[in-house]
């Protein structure tokens, strides 16, 4: 194992900074920053995204993959393997796995590793089908055990009879040959990343390049993972369950994305998500919402970056991101909005309209961006509060997931420019030890009150409460 310091490191060893990174850590941000600062930001699409990423850094010889994903362990290479989630911010300081060191420790070579890491269990070849195995090859340090066991198998190729014969000593051979030698194939460096340009498809050779996979995913109909953010779903805080506030959004973006298809099909779009606490995460289907009395550019007008088309789409622009979130949503006004807060205001208005946000989160939400934006303060002099309360805590969680949703609606009508940030403006610490006062009505509103857009979604609502 070894300590590097990140940030020299790049800049001594490979001028220009050639480096990939697998993004997938609360510090994705800062990782993501400096990929596009010191090299190229490179989005997996056509693969399993790990193969895919180490397929690619084994060909162009890159420094390192930052990861926090032990299948990294298993690729072969001469790139190095540093820890994401034991970088230290703002230093960049990390931890550098040592792939060579476990190859020897275990005494194998690296082509034996594929099938250590199948017969371990992995995403493709489920623990409960080679638990067995473990069992019979006795207990603890079943990682030892198992090498051993692959050792007295010999350096013999791994042809169909040998895989068959490994899984018959634990599982039927004829359900699991399939699954077994995927798995070990996922592990290959092999291969060859597809072009989005080699299909003819000039829609998904445009979303190939974008720096997130969710338009590419719902253009060729596939299945989109969900995470909703949170673990325990069994209060009702909200007033709805969290799934279904990300589907709305997903739904009328996937209407924007297929708007223009021809058949304009499908209908449905699939969704892997948990619903509710007692449901699993699995596959919904949901209706496509497609919009209704805007002018819909296609979506490779959406994204060009030509001036020209840019100039002339901005009006239509604003009318769809403001659609996306509400049919209530002014679009002339969001656009008054400072780029800085515009995704925060988008966010919270959402929120507001779906009557999950009390007024004074949405403004704290408000000012806690515009003060992080335009630096009006000092991070290090805010005192952590005594005690974070459940709802606030909870808010949390679910804002930043929907303003991560934002996000993906702000890229797909083409609105983010070379200053674009997906990072929300946002100081956890700050919101929470503001947030007993605010709600006590013991806040100062100069600063946000022009931005301030969705506050009449409160009154209307106050109007027909009394009706009632």
């Amino acid at each position: 194992m070894g300590v590097r310091h990140l940030d020299t490191y790049i800049r001594e060893t490979v001028p220009g900074g050639f480096i990939r990174i697998n993004i997938e850590d609360e510090i994705r941000y800062a990782l993501k920053f400096i990929a596009k600062k010191y090299g190229e930001l490179k989005v997996t699409m056509t693969h399993e995204c790990d193969q895919e990423l180490a397929a690619h850094v084994t060909k162009v010889n890159a420094l390192a993959i930052i990861s926090n994903d032990s299948d990294f362990l298993i690729y072969e290479g001469s790139w190095k393997y540093w820890s994401s989630r034991e970088i230290q911010l703002p230093t960049l300081v990390t931890m550098e796995y040592n792939r060579a060191a476990l190859v020897r420790h275990l005494d194998l070579s690296f082509q034996q590793m594929p099938l250590l890491a199948t017969l371990s269990g992995n995403d493709i070849m489920p623990f409960d089908v080679v638990k067995l195995l473990h069992y019979q090859l006795g207990y603890g340090d079943k990682f030892s055990k198992l090498a051993r066991y692959i050792k007295g198998l010999g350096n013999g190729p791994l042809n169909e009879a040998a895989i068959r014969n490994i899984l018959s000593a634990f599982t039927n051979s004829s359900t699991w040959f399939k699954q077994f030698q995927q798995s070990l194939d996922t592990y290959s460096v092999n291969i060859n990343p597809q072009d989005g340009s080699t299909t003819g498809d000039l829609v998904q050779e445009a979303l190939s390049k974008q720096e997130s996979a969710f338009m590419y995913l719902l253009w060729l109909e596939k299945r989109l993972d969900v995470s909703i953010g949170l673990v325990d779903m069994r209060r009702t805080d909200f007033g709805q369950d969290y799934g279904q506030l990300q589907i709305s959004l997903i739904v009328h973006m996937a209407g924007i994305i297929l708007f223009h298809r021809k058949p304009r099909q499908p209908t449905q779009c699939s969704i892997i998500i948990k619903t509710t606490h007692h449901e699993p995460h699995q596959a919904h289907s949901y209706p496509v919402v497609y919009p209704r009395g805007i002018e819909t550019p296609t979506l490779l007008d959406l994204l060009s970056k030509d001036p020209v088309v840019l100039e002339d789409l901005q009006t239509v622009k604003y009318q769809l991101l403001a659609w996306i979130a509400s049919d209530t949503l002014n679009p002339d006004e969001l656009r008054e909005v400072p780029p800085q807060l515009r995704i925060t205001v988008f966010s919270v208005y959402y929120l507001l309209d779906q009557k999950v946000l009390e007024l004074f989160e949405a403004d704290l939400l408000l000012q806690v961006a515009y003060d992080v934006a335009f630096e009006t303060y000092d991070p290090k002099a805010v005192d952590y509060p005594r005690k974070i309360a459940s709802r606030p805590f909870r808010l949390v969680f679910l804002y930043q997931t929907i303003y991560g949703l934002a996000t993906k609606a702000y890229r797909l009508v083409g609105l983010d420019d070379e200053n674009f940030r997906d990072d929300p403006p946002f100081d956890g610490v700050l919101f929470h030890k503001r947030y007993d006062d605010w709600s006590k009505g013991q806040c100062e509103l100069e600063n946000i009150e022009e931005w301030r857009i969705y506050k009449e979604l409160v009154s209307q609502s106050l109007k027909l409460e009394k009706k009632r």
